[in-house]
């Protein structure tokens, strides 16, 4: 499991292990895989809420996904931590500029799954901050899909 030859794995199923596994070898081979679910966790409103403290249950649904689907990489176990990611309702990204301010350009929620598209959405806000539009369809990522709450 190294990055030039096993760099990704996305599984687009569920099952007791949750929703789309996926994982990436670290940059180590001698580390081996992180190994996790995009969805399945609780949502918080502040960082604040959230319990970071691994849960043994999960751990072993995720460990039973990689003993099923990749098990030269269920071998033992190094680290587990939680993480933070933003979700948007819909799971899609946000890549438009501010309303009241054009010059403004707006990449969010990207949902657990922007570094697949880092590249791409790169260009896109660059293109957006610079010249205000790009060639590339942001139709389905525009802010304005979504009712907007002001303070």
């Amino acid at each position: 499991f190294t990055p030039d030859r096993f760099p990704v794995f996305f599984a687009h199923m569920n099952g007791d292990y949750g929703e789309m596994p996926y994982g990436i070898a670290h940059e180590d081979p001698s580390i081996g895989l992180k190994i996790t679910t995009f969805y399945g966790w609780n949502t918080v409103d502040h960082p604040s809420q959230v319990d970071y403290t691994p849960s043994l249950d999960w751990t072993e649904r995720i460990r039973g996904f990689a003993r099923q689907y990749i098990p030269d990489g269920a071998g033992p176990l190094l680290s587990t931590r939680r993480c933070l990611y933003t979700l948007t309702p819909d799971k899609d990204f946000v890549v438009d500029t501010h309303p009241a301010y054009p010059q403004i350009a707006i990449g969010a929620g990207f949902s657990g799954h922007g570094f697949k598209f880092t590249t791409l959405m790169g260009k896109m806000l660059a293109d957006l901050a610079t010249e205000g539009k790009t060639p590339h369809d942001t139709g389905m990522f525009k802010l304005g899909r979504f009712q907007l709450v002001t303070a």
